[in-house]
Order: structure tokens, then sequence, then C-alpha cells
């Protein structure tokens, strides 16, 4: 199985190799520049073996509905929280954080069109959350235990779903 943290772990780094112009969930190059050392070892770029075999996995399991404002729709979970149209940044961050995952737990952060996916603590997805959501359109996050997936829709709806037993 190649859904592990490890793999994705090798297969990351903490900048984006291309020579184009990019912009990223956190904003371009410079504005990578300007993120600590401490921050940058925990937010790192899937390369593209490692992204396209996410986003691959992703549509062989159908784990995202083609009508995204109903995102889970073919997933079996167990609870489902909602968070609409967000005010501002703490509001977000303060539903994300009452989520009670452990700061530490890597997720993937998974854009729609696999437009620069990233690998990154959750507490640096806390930290950077009003950058990776306002930068993004439809946004994926997930665990490798996929006991849970976080979905943003980019007219400003978050739902989290928990699933409690995998097959």
């Amino acid at each position: 199985d190649m859904l592990t943290l490890d793999f994705f772990k090798e297969n990351s780094d903490q900048i984006h190799h291309t020579t184009n112009p990019f912009w990223t969930l956190l904003g371009d190059a410079t504005d990578l520049e300007k993120i600590s050392a401490h921050h940058r070892e925990q937010l790192l770029f899937l390369n593209k073996e490692a992204a396209d075999f996410v986003y691959q996995y992703l549509d062989d399991l159908n784990i995202l509905d083609t009508k995204l404002w109903q995102p889970f729709v073919h997933l079996k979970f167990n609870t489902q929280e909602k968070l609409n149209h967000f005010e501002d940044d703490k509001t977000l961050k303060k539903w994300l954080y009452q989520r009670e995952i452990a700061f530490a737990t890597w997720v993937l952060v998974l854009p729609n069109f696999n437009s620069f996916p990233m690998l990154m603590t959750w507490k640096m997805l806390l930290n950077y959350s009003n950058d990776i959501f306002a930068h993004s359109d439809d946004l994926l996050v997930m665990v490798f235990t996929q006991t849970w997936y976080l979905f943003h829709h980019h007219e400003g709806e978050t739902t989290f779903v928990k699933i409690l037993n995998l097959k």
C-alpha cells in the first residue's frame, strides 16, 4: 500500500520544483521564503509521482462526488459536521481546532485539479488556515488512517466527516 506517511515524505520537498511562476496554497515563491525553517519542515509539496498517485486513488475510491456541494455521498461515514460561510479566519481556525485532531498529525492537503498538493501537520493547517482556505478553489484534507476527511467548497462550506469502522 502506497498510502503511507513514509511514501509521501519520501516523495515531497520543502520547495516546489518548477521553473514557472507558481501560486501555492501558501502563496508564491516570495511568500514561501518568509516562512520559518521550523514551519517549512512541516509544510511539504508532493512530487508528481505522489500527487498523481493520491488523486488517482481518491478517484478510484470515489471519495468525492462530482456534485461537490454534497462531497461525501458515496462514503459511509458516522458523523458529519459543517461550517457554513465563515466570516473570518478566527471562526474557521476555532472550528478546525474543535475537531480535536492532534497537532502532530500529518495530513494531505489536496486542492482540486492537482495543483501543488501538500503534506503538512494539522498544526500547520491551523496556523496557515486563512491562506490555505482563501487560496484554494475546492480542497480535500485527509489523514493516512482514513478515519476522517475534510472538504472545503469554494463557496464557503466546509464539511468534516468521521468514519469509525473501516471495511
